[in-house]
């Protein structure tokens, strides 16, 4: 009898979270109520089961991420996206704007210098010559070692500052290498400047009807092989009633 009320139990439990599961998802369709009322018998055992298993049945409700994305005159609606992935920073990098880039850049370089200012001023014997606790000249200091430039008149002068200083060179050249390839990959990126014609028309060519536009090269070179794509957006209604 335990066993045979153990079992019961189980299955009372597996049977109450699939379906407060299914309510869920209803309840996140926006389902009608009419829809839920399909089966009341199990949306009845259902709640039942809820009340009495509280522990067994936790509610995990998920907020709904939505992205748009503008296109022109379009809206695209992404659903339970992330609207940010690191595995995705150089390509957001590389679609900056010029005046963006250039200021992501500066930020990165003050930022950096900033740190390892900062990290001269913890120990008053990290550089000789330097003013104890003056930060303008930490920070002057900082610049010249990331750019591996050294004038002589400051220079590190105990082991912790012999440490930062070789950390700090190590990130300067990473980040000179890196920051040049991505200069160089914008530079050397492609870019047509095309002129579209707002107005479409049909009209007969070779005894045929044909979409026709028209397309000005904006550059005063000669175009090369030239390739155009064109992509056609209309909305139509399914059969659920759905505009897509």
């Amino acid at each position: 009898m335990h066993a045979e009320r153990s079992a019961t139990r189980l299955s009372h439990r597996i049977i109450a979270r699939y379906l407060s599961v299914v309510l869920l998802t209803l309840e996140s369709l926006g389902a009608t109520a009419q829809t839920i009322a399909v089966s009341p018998p199990l949306i009845t055992y259902a709640h039942t089961c809820r009340k009495k298993c509280v522990s067994a049945c936790p509610v995990m409700r998920r907020r709904s991420r939505h992205i748009r994305i503008r296109s022109e005159q379009f809206e695209f609606v992404k659903l339970n996206a992330k609207k940010f992935d690191w595995r995705d920073t150089y390509h957001l990098i590389l679609t900056l704007s010029w005046p963006r880039f250039a200021g992501f850049v500066f930020g990165v370089y003050l930022l950096i210098n900033i740190l390892f200012a900062l990290l001269y001023l913890l120990n008053a014997h990290a550089v000789a010559e330097m003013p104890v606790g003056s930060f303008p000249y930490a920070f002057f200091f900082s610049v010249e070692t990331l750019a591996t430039v050294g004038y002589g008149h400051m220079y590190p002068d105990s082991l912790y500052g012999h440490l930062v200083s070789t950390l700090e060179i190590m990130v300067g050249m990473f980040g000179l290498a890196v920051i040049t390839g991505l200069i160089s990959v914008r530079f050397s990126r492609p870019t047509a400047r095309l002129h579209f014609s707002r107005v479409a028309v049909i009209a007969p060519f070779d005894g045929v009807p044909n979409l026709m536009i028209r397309v000005a090269n904006l550059r005063h070179q000669a175009m090369v092989e030239p390739e155009f794509r064109m992509v056609l957006l209309r909305s139509t209604i399914t059969a659920e009633g759905d505009d897509v």
